[in-house]
C-alpha cells in the first residue's frame, strides 16, 4: 500500500474529470448509505447526555434534521487501496473502470490557493481529508478525548471560554459525526474529501443535480492548479480494455504528465 488515496469510476467519468480538472463532492445525505451522519451523531448524542450532559442543547442544534442551504456536509468517497476487487464491484464500473490514486494533502492546498485567488484574500473553510471510522469503541475513544477538554472549557464562568468551546464542540461533531460509518463498510478502507458549509465558512458555489437518490447539491473541488494536478497513479480495472500505452497517450494528449499506469492485479472477469 501507497501514501495514495484512490477514487474508483467508470473510465469515461474519468476522463470527463481529467478534461475539467474537478471532481464532485456531493451532499452525503444523498449517498447510497441512508445512515451517513445520522449514525454517528446518534452515538454522539448519546454519549454526551450520560457524560458530558451540560453540551447537550448545543449538540442538539447540530441534528440531522437540522441541516439545509445554511447548514450541509458534502463530500467525495476514496479509498486507501487502488485495487480493491469488492471496490471495482461496488464503484469501478463492476471492473471496467479505472481507480486513480491522489495526494490528498496536495488536493487540499490546490482548492485553498484557488478560493484564496478567486476571493482576493484570506479564506475560511477548505476541503479536508480523513479516514473514515468504523469501529464504535474507537469512535467513542476520539470522542472522549475531544470533548474532556471542551467540556472543562465550558464550565468555566467566562463568556470567551464558552464561546470558544462552543465553537470547537460544533466542529468535532459535525466533523465526527460526518466519519463513522457502519462496520459493514469496513473493507472499503474509505478516506473521503469533505467540506463544511456553515455559516463561520466563507461560501462555497454550491450546484445541484439529479442522483439516484434524489436532488443533490454538490461542489466542484479543483483538481488542478495552473498546470499542476496531484495525480500519481491510474489503475485499470481488471475487466477494462484500455492498454497501459493508450491511457498514457491519452493522458499526454490532455497535458497529465508522469502518471504511473499499472494495471489490476485482480483476476476477475
Amino acid at each position: 500500500m501507497d501514501d495514495l488515496i484512490y477514487h474508483y469510476t467508470s473510465e469515461n467519468t474519468f476522463k470527463s474529470m481529467m478534461q475539467s480538472k474537478s471532481i464532485w463532492l456531493t451532499d452525503l445525505r444523498k449517498m447510497n448509505d441512508d445512515t451517513e451522519y445520522i449514525l454517528g451523531f446518534k452515538i454522539i448524542s448519546e454519549y454526551i447526555r450520560e457524560f458530558f450532559p451540560i453540551l447537550s442543547e448545543e449538540v442538539a442544534k447540530l441534528s440531522p434534521e437540522n441541516m439545509g442551504d445554511d447548514f450541509m456536509i458534502l463530500i467525495s468517497s476514496f479509498s486507501l487501496s487502488g485495487d480493491s476487487l469488492g471496490m471495482w464491484r461496488g464503484y469501478g464500473d463492476f471492473g471496467s473502470g479505472i481507480s486513480f490514486g491522489v495526494e490528498h494533502a496536495d488536493m487540499s492546498m490546490i482548492n485553498l490557493v484557488n478560493r484564496y485567488v478567486e476571493k482576493g484574500g484570506p479564506v475560511f473553510g477548505k476541503v479536508m481529508f480523513f479516514g473514515v471510522i468504523y469501529n464504535e469503541d474507537n469512535f467513542k475513544e476520539c470522542l472522549r478525548s475531544y470533548l474532556e477538554h471542551i467540556s472543562n472549557q465550558y464550565s468555566k464562568n467566562d463568556k470567551v471560554h464558552q464561546s470558544v468551546a462552543i465553537g470547537k464542540l460544533k466542529s468535532v461533531v459535525v466533523r465526527l459525526s460526518s466519519l463513522y460509518k457502519h462496520h459493514g463498510y469496513y473493507d472499503e478502507q474509505e478516506f473521503r474529501g469533505l467540506i463544511e458549509v456553515m455559516g463561520k465558512n466563507d461560501p462555497y458555489k454550491i450546484l445541484e443535480r439529479s442522483t439516484s437518490f434524489g436532488e443533490a447539491k454538490y461542489y466542484k473541488m479543483d483538481l488542478a492548479v495552473g498546470d499542476y494536478m496531484p495525480v500519481k497513479k491510474v489503475v485499470l480495472g481488471p475487466k477494462n480494455k484500455t492498454t497501459i500505452n493508450d491511457m498514457q497517450e491519452y493522458l499526454k494528449s490532455i497535458n497529465i504528465n508522469g502518471v504511473d499506469v499499472i494495471k489490476s492485479e485482480i483476476p476477475f472477469r
